[in-house]
């Protein structure tokens, strides 16, 4: 099954799965495990209200399981059904405090819900484990830019930049450059930029940023 899941076989591990758990599913050693992998199977098809009830029956016989609780809460974070994903979250990193990626979705979860101290912490920590990754950098960025605090998210995302230089992190640095009232910073960036790359608004943001410094070299050269 786990092949089948690692290769992206879905529905072959789908069939497998319901077939094995038809056979062993009152199995004390196998029963759980696979309902564990059923809940999965169904997470990763993106059919999230069938995968909770997998999901919780393998909890309910074996509890300490922490990928059932993080599987859980993301499926229920998909419903909707935020609240009760905060549980499991909280379930999961404490049995496996050092999860990065557990740390990762737990604190992401709580910024949403503007928890800033505490998504804080688990951000951080996530940071620490996983060396410093892409991920918690840029939700490092996400949560000063939600807490009031914009310009300390700017050499976050530069960072992010740095690695990955998308649309989405080109975006989420100059949001923080306006926020923070950095004209300069946003005439430099993405004045430095390939025009062909930038959309319509960044060019106009490019343009009053340049305009309240009582500059015109851009406008002109794109007029």
């Amino acid at each position: 099954i786990d092949a089948f899941l690692h290769e992206g076989k879905l529905d072959q591990g789908l069939a497998l799965t319901r077939e094995l758990l038809g056979k062993h599913g009152d199995d004390p050693l196998f029963g759980w495990q696979l309902e564990g992998r059923l809940g999965l199977v169904y997470l990763l098809m993106e059919d999230y209200a069938e995968s909770v009830p997998h999901l919780e029956a393998a909890i309910q016989v074996q509890p300490s399981e922490p990928a059932f609780h993080r599987n859980l809460a993301t499926a229920l974070v998909r419903l909707g059904r935020k609240g009760r994903a905060l549980t499991e979250f909280s379930e999961a990193v404490g049995l496996d405090p050092d999860n990065d990626e557990f740390q990762l979705e737990y604190g992401q979860l709580l910024l949403e819900y503007r928890n800033f101290p505490k998504a804080r912490f688990h951000l951080e920590k996530a940071g620490r484990l996983c060396g410093g990754c892409l991920a918690v950098q840029r939700a490092l960025g996400h949560l000063e830019l939600a807490s009031g605090n914009p310009a300390h998210a700017i050499p976050l995302f530069r960072a992010v930049v740095q690695l990955e230089p998308s649309d989405s992190s080109r975006r989420d640095l100059v949001q923080a450059m306006q926020q923070a009232g950095e004209d300069s910073l946003v005439v430099h960036f993405l004045g430095n930029w390939p025009v062909a790359e930038l959309q319509i608004d960044e060019l106009h943001l490019l343009v009053n940023a340049e305009r309240r410094l009582g500059e015109s070299s851009h406008a002109q050269e794109f007029l």
